[in-house]
C-alpha cells in the first residue's frame, strides 16, 4: 500500500494551502476538467495525510449527491412529459412581436421555473426557443440571452433545489451539524430574483448591444453554392505539395470538402494533407470561385456533362447552428484529434468564441463549453449528431415526441416530493421534523428525492435507460472532490486560518462587515472560477469566521450560499453564462457592462437581508 505522509500541522497547513493553489490555477488554466481537478486535490490531501481516509469516503456517501442525481431524473421526467416545451410554447406565444413583452415574460417563466429545476437544463431547452423568436421578431438574440441566463441564475436562489452550488454548500453545512430547510432561503431568494427582474426589464434594453452571432453566418452563406471535383495529374506542380501550401488553400471562397485516393477517402487531416497524382479533390465554393479554381495549374476539372455543377439542394445537404453544452464528447479536443469530418460525417462551416466568427485555421482549436459551430451536412448525419449529449441545436428546437399523458404523474411527483422535503426539514421545537409529528418516518430530503425519482421510473415518466442519460455526472463528481476539500481544509486548520485573515480585515468595522467581506469574496473568486469549487471551498471559511467571531454560523452560511453563485460580472461566473456568451455573440465586457452593477447591487441586498432573516446571534 502507498505510504500516507505524516506532517506537523502547520506544515500540512502550508502543504493544503499548496494544493488549493494548484486546483486554483488548474480552475483557471482549463487544460483539465473541473472535477477531475477536484478529485485530484482530494487524493492528494488523503496522500498528504491531511485528509483522512474516511472523512473522503464520507463525501462520496454525502447526502447533496443523493439528491441532485435524483432531482436529475425528476427533471427530465418533467422534460420528456412536455411541461418545460410547453413552458417554452407559452413563452413563444405571449412574446408576439413585442421585445419588451417578451423580455418579461421570458425571465419571468424561466426563473420561476429554475426555483425547481436545474437552470441549466432551462437554458438549455429555451436556448433554441428564444433563437427562433428573436429571428421572427428580427430582433438580435444578444438582446434576451443574458437576461435569460442571469434569471434562470437568480430564479435558482429561490430554493435549495435550484442550483447545484447549493446544494454543495448544504452538503458542506451538513458536515458541521447545520441543517437547512428546503425553502429557508426562499425568502432571500425572491427578493435577490424580484430586484434582478427589474432591474434587467429596466436597463438590459439600455445597456445590451446588438451583437453579430452566427445565426447571421448560416444568412450569409444561403447563397447558392456548387459541387465539383478535380484530379491531381501526374505531372502537376502540386504534386507533392502540402495542400495547405497550394493556391487551392489561398483561395477564399473554396472549401475543400473531401479527398479520395484509390478510391478511399483520405482521413489525414487536410493542412497535414501532402497531395500524390491522382488524388480527386472534392471541392465547393459559388460559381465565381469555382470558375476561378479551374485557372489552377495542374488540376484536371471533372466535365460538366459528368458531374456538372449542381446546386447543393436543401434535400441533400443543411446547414446548422450548435452549442456545445456540458456533457459533449468533444470538449477540450481539437479537429484533428476528432477526425470530424471522417467521424460524423458533417463539416464544420465557422466557429464562434469570444465575441469573433471564424471560417479558417480552427483545425488546432481545442473546443469549449459555450463553443457555437456552424455544421453542414445531410440530414440523416446531422440528426445522428445531434442525438449525442452535449450538442444544443440553435436552428431549431429539438424534435421530441413528448409523453403528454405523463404531464400529471411527473408534476404530482415533483409536487410531493418538494413539499415532503419541505416537512422533513422543518424541526419543530421540541426535537423531530414536522414530517415526524405526523406519525411517518423521519427522513431527509435525499431519501425523499430519491424515492420520487423511483416512482418517475416505475410511472414510465422517465425510461430505465434514460436515468444515466439525465445524470451529470461531471456535476456529482465535482460535488464528491469539493466537498473533500473543504473538509481536508477544516481538518489542517487551513479554514480556520483563513478565517482569522478575514476577521482580522473586516471586524474593526463589526460583524455585519465580516459577513459582507465574506459575501464579497465569495463572489469575486466565483467571477472566475467554478461556481461550486469556490462553494465548497468558502464554506468551512465562512463556518470558522463564524465560530471566530462567536456567532451562529447560518448567515455566513447563507453569504457564502448567494456570493458563490450571483456572479454576473464575467461569462465564467456561472456556466449558464458561457452557454449565452457565444450564442448571442456577446464581447467580456457586455457581460462587465450589465453585469457589474447588478452584482454589486446584490451585494448591498444580501448585506442587509441576511442579519434581517438570520440574525447574528452570539453564541453562548
Amino acid at each position: 500500500m502507498f505510504p500516507i505522509l505524516a506532517f506537523t500541522e502547520s506544515t500540512q497547513q502550508m502543504v493544503a494551502t499548496f494544493i488549493v493553489v494548484l486546483m486554483f490555477v488548474a480552475f483557471l488554466r482549463e487544460r483539465m476538467a473541473p472535477e477531475i481537478v477536484a478529485l485530484g486535490g482530494m487524493a492528494a490531501m488523503v496522500l498528504a495525510g491531511i485528509l483522512p481516509v474516511e472523512s473522503a469516503m464520507k463525501a462520496f456517501s454525502n447526502e447533496a449527491v443523493l439528491m441532485i442525481g435524483s432531482m436529475l431524473v425528476i427533471c427530465m421526467a418533467l422534460e420528456r412529459s412536455g411541461l418545460v416545451a410547453a413552458a417554452g410554447a407559452f413563452y413563444e406565444r405571449v412574446s408576439g412581436r413585442s421585445q419588451q413583452r417578451g423580455l418579461w415574460t421570458l425571465m419571468l417563466v424561466c426563473g420561476v421555473i429554475s426555483a425547481f429545476l436545474n437552470n441549466t437544463s432551462i437554458v438549455i431547452i429555451f436556448l433554441p426557443v428564444v433563437m427562433a423568436v428573436c429571428r421572427r421578431q428580427g430582433v438580435a438574440a444578444s438582446r434576451m440571452l443574458i437576461p435569460l441566463s442571469f434569471a434562470t441564475v437568480a430564479g435558482g436562489m429561490m430554493s435549495l433545489i435550484g442550483t447545484s452550488t447549493n446544494m454543495v454548500v448544504v452538503g458542506q453545512a451538513r458536515g458541521y451539524g447545520l441543517s437547512f430547510s428546503m425553502f429557508e432561503i426562499s425568502g432571500l431568494g425572491l427578493a435577490v430574483f424580484g430586484v434582478s427582474l427589474i432591474y434587467l426589464g429596466v436597463l438590459a434594453p439600455r445597456l445590451l448591444p446588438d451583437r453579430v452571432a452566427l445565426s447571421q453566418i448560416l444568412e450569409e452563406t444561403k447563397a447558392k453554392e456548387y459541387l465539383t471535383r478535380a484530379f491531381v495529374r501526374g505531372e502537376s506542380p502540386l504534386v507533392g505539395k502540402w495542400y495547405r501550401e497550394t493556391p487551392l488553400a489561398k483561395l477564399r471562397g473554396i472549401r475543400l470538402i473531401d479527398v479520395i485516393r484509390g478510391g478511399v477517402m483520405v482521413d489525414t487531416p487536410f493542412p497535414e494533407l501532402r497531395l500524390e497524382a491522382g488524388d480527386q479533390l472534392v471541392l465547393k465554393g459559388q460559381l465565381e470561385d469555382v470558375m476561378t479554381m479551374r485557372q489552377t495549374e495542374g488540376l484536371e476539372m471533372v466535365p460538366r456533362e459528368s458531374l456538372g455543377l449542381e446546386g447543393v439542394k436543401v434535400e441533400a445537404a443543411m446547414m446548422m447552428e450548435v452549442v456545445l453544452g456540458p456533457g459533449s464528447t468533444i470538449l477540450h479536443k481539437s479537429l484533428k484529434q476528432l477526425n470530424f469530418r471522417q467521424r460524423y460525417g458533417v463539416i464544420i462551416v465557422a466557429v464562434h468564441r469570444m465575441g469573433v466568427n471564424l471560417r479558417e485555421r480552427f483545425e488546432d482549436m481545442r473546443f469549449m463549453m459555450g463553443d457555437t459551430l456552424l455544421l453542414e451536412g445531410p440530414p440523416e448525419q446531422m440528426g445522428q449528431l445531434l442525438k449525442e449529449r452535449g450538442f444544443i441545436n440553435l436552428t431549431r428546437p429539438k424534435d421530441t415526441r413528448p409523453r403528454l399523458e405523463k404531464r400529471g404523474i411527473a408534476l404530482a411527483i415533483l409536487i410531493a416530493v418538494c413539499v415532503l422535503g419541505a416537512l422533513a426539514e422543518t424541526h419543530r421545537e421540541g426535537g423531530g421534523s414536522l414530517l415526524g409529528s405526523w406519525g411517518l418516518p423521519e427522513l431527509n430530503f435525499g431519501l425523499i428525492a430519491l424515492t420520487g425519482a423511483l416512482l418517475c421510473v416505475v410511472t414510465r415518466c422517465v425510461d430505465t435507460s434514460e436515468i444515466y442519460e439525465a445524470m451529470e455526472w461531471r456535476i456529482l463528481l465535482l460535488i464528491i472532490g469539493t466537498v473533500g476539500i473543504g473538509a481536508g481544509m477544516e481538518k489542517c486548520g487551513l479554514a480556520g486560518h483563513l478565517a482569522r485573515i478575514i476577521v482580522g480585515a473586516f471586524s474593526p468595522y463589526g460583524d455585519l462587515a465580516v459577513l459582507s467581506g465574506v459575501y464579497l469574496i465569495a463572489v469575486i473568486l466565483t467571477e472566475f472560477l467554478s461556481n461550486a469549487a469556490v462553494a465548497a471551498i468558502i464554506t468551512p471559511i465562512a463556518m470558522q469566521t463564524a465560530l471566530s467571531l462567536h456567532v451562529d454560523p447560518k448567515p455566513f452560511v447563507v453569504a457564502a450560499m448567494f456570493g458563490s453563485t450571483l456572479a454576473f460580472s464575467t461569462p465564467i461566473g456561472y456556466q449558464t453564462n458561457l452557454l449565452v456568451y457565444n450564442a448571442g455573440g456577446y464581447k467580456f465586457s457586455d457581460f462587465c457592462r450589465i453585469g457589474i452593477p447588478l452584482t454589486l447591487l446584490l451585494w448591498l441586498l444580501c448585506t442587509f437581508l441576511i442579519p434581517v432573516i438570520w440574525p447574528l446571534t452570539h453564541l453562548p
